[in-house]
């Protein structure tokens, strides 16, 4: 069975920088986001990946930390991220987590905002924003993070 599904003009720009965005392993999202958040399917990528038990994986990589009411999970060393290896990238590539996997422009913030943020010391997803802002695909605000 199909389902249509209809998505908001913003959504459906983040989408496309998104497929367009291509890493220039520039080591910015490494190196300045936090924190790494963690989920499910990442710890589960995690026990194949380094075949070690979920309890070995949650004691030696991960932090627990609140945000408001939530308990949530994270890279336990963050900033930088403890598998960022400098002038050589991502230490854990097949395996980082989902939030790496969606930055720049699908993590970090709803589908139904009705902007995006732009990552500035991305590279790769500056060459992208100026190039779809130059052809008019979108619209800058001027307030960009």
């Amino acid at each position: 069975m199909n389902q249509e599904v209809t998505i908001n003009a913003t959504a459906a720009a983040r989408l496309k920088a998104q497929g367009e965005f291509i890493c220039e392993h520039c080591g910015a999202c490494c190196t300045g986001c936090t924190p790494i958040q963690l989920c499910e399917t990442d710890l589960k990528r995690w026990v194949d990946y380094f075949e070690k038990s979920l309890k070995v994986i949650i004691r030696r990589h991960v932090k627990v930390y609140k945000e408001g009411r939530q308990q949530k999970i994270a890279i336990k060393k963050d900033l930088p991220c403890k598998f960022y290896i400098p002038g050589k990238g991502c230490r854990i590539y097949e395996a980082r987590p989902e939030v790496c996997r969606t930055f720049p422009f699908l993590s970090g913030e709803s589908m139904d905002s009705e902007t995006f943020i732009v990552h500035e010391s991305c590279l790769g997803a500056l060459k992208v924003y100026n190039r779809m802002i130059q052809t008019g695909e979108i619209n800058s605000t001027e307030e960009k993070s």
